[in-house]
């Protein structure tokens, strides 16, 4: 199988405390530069004949654009919209970490699409963002019911959203760490082994840390593909994250068969599973 990655660029005028909530705001500011920025690298991702296109979070911010479906031609996508509220002049201080109702106050709702056999579907929303969260039953028995919900599945793979790869749970074990799937997930009925053999889509919001990386590398399934959106760090003066685009086979890293650059734009990746 082979996936387009695509690594969107985000430009945040000043060095922002919370990267991820910068990205949040610069992409609120300017949501036709943004949706323009997003059509255009899934135009040049279709170009390399990828079976899937993998779309950071937040892709589109609203709506998609209308000509998706032309653009993509026949290729699925994977992709998100934000949907801020713009009845409210401030953005908010705290980061969301899952869909909400516009109404609900300091959080703005965004929602996972794919576009497959040239049809728009909604898919379950995201369920957690950090590992902590799966400490509580409830919210580890909804994380369950939805990696096992049909509308998660995408042609022969599985969607998997940004922090839900925090099902895998690090522990010490005789003075060794490793990393196993979450119990309280098990306990939910839904256990490692039902993922073995599948290939995970799992696109992200901002990169993330090595540690992160490992959890994704480790875990049951045959492939994931993970990519996120990219800051200019040689603009922010700051130290650089890895990569946010990755895919790993049978836990070990695979090589990119294709890169695309684009100024301002971000980069297209692409793997042959």
């Amino acid at each position: 199988m082979r996936v387009a990655a695509v690594e969107l660029l985000v430009h945040v005028a000043s060095r922002p405390n919370n990267p991820t909530s910068a990205v949040f705001r610069a992409l609120v500011s300017d949501r036709a530069g943004r949706n323009e920025q997003a059509l255009k690298a899934i135009s040049e991702a279709r170009k390399l004949n990828p079976a899937v296109i993998l779309c950071p979070g937040w892709t589109f911010v609203r709506a998609p654009p209308k000509s998706l479906a032309r653009v993509a031609d026949g290729a699925t996508v994977i992709f998100e919209v934000l949907s801020p509220d713009t009845r409210r002049e401030a953005l908010p201080n705290k980061l969301p970490h899952k869909r909400a109702p516009k109404n609900h106050k300091g959080n703005y709702p965004w929602s996972s699409f794919v576009l497959e056999n040239g049809i728009i579907r909604e898919c379950p929303s995201q369920v957690v963002a950090q590992g902590f969260e799966l400490n509580t039953p409830s919210t580890a028995g909804k994380l369950a019911q939805t990696l096992t919900s049909p509308g998660r599945l995408v042609g022969r793979g599985l969607l998997i959203t940004c922090g839900e790869v925090n099902v895998m749970r690090f522990r010490l074990r005789n003075g060794e760490r490793e990393c196993i799937w979450d119990p309280l997930v098990t306990s939910a009925g839904v256990r490692d082994h039902d993922f073995a053999g599948l290939t995970v889509f799992n696109p992200a919001h901002t990169p993330s840390s090595a540690y992160m990386h490992r959890k994704r590398r480790l875990g049951p399934w045959k492939n994931i593909v993970t990519t996120a959106n990219q800051l200019d760090y040689e603009q922010l003066r700051r130290r650089a994250m890895p990569s946010p685009t990755r895919a790993y086979v049978d836990k070990g890293p695979l090589h990119a068969e294709r890169e695309l650059r684009f100024a301002d734009v971000g980069r297209v990746i692409l793997f042959n599973l």
